[in-house]
């Protein structure tokens, strides 16, 4: 499945590389759906299930927003919880989506 999504977005004074990507192209031993790294200035979020599916676009773009909440927490130093970044990146997902809003579309098949 092909996706249009921003490649970067900026956040604060970074601009941060994002990427739909395999999930043992993050780690294979690990169960993460996606990945903040703030060293490299990187987002990369998993597309496919544990068995090579393409996972719903809902749960890609919840997973992208998950990571986006991360890097704001980390670029304002307001060291947010676990807890706190899933219930926001899930309310800011649920309001757009309701306003038709998304960070992630498929892209027209040809």
């Amino acid at each position: 499945m092909e996706y249009n999504y921003p490649k970067q977005i900026q956040m604060g004074g970074h601009v941060y590389d994002v990427e739909l990507v395999d999930r043992f192209a993050l780690d294979p031993q690990a169960e993460a759906a996606g990945i903040q790294q703030y060293d490299s200035l990187r987002i990369k979020v998993c597309s496919l299930t544990q068995h090579h599916e393409d996972k719903k676009l809902s749960v890609i773009e919840a997973t992208l927003w998950h990571e986006l909440v991360h890097a704001i927490s980390y670029q304002y130093s307001l060291s947010l919880g676990e807890d706190t970044v899933d219930g926001l990146s899930q309310g800011i997902q649920q309001v757009l989506s309701q306003l038709n809003i998304h960070l992630i579309t498929e892209s027209p098949t040809q």
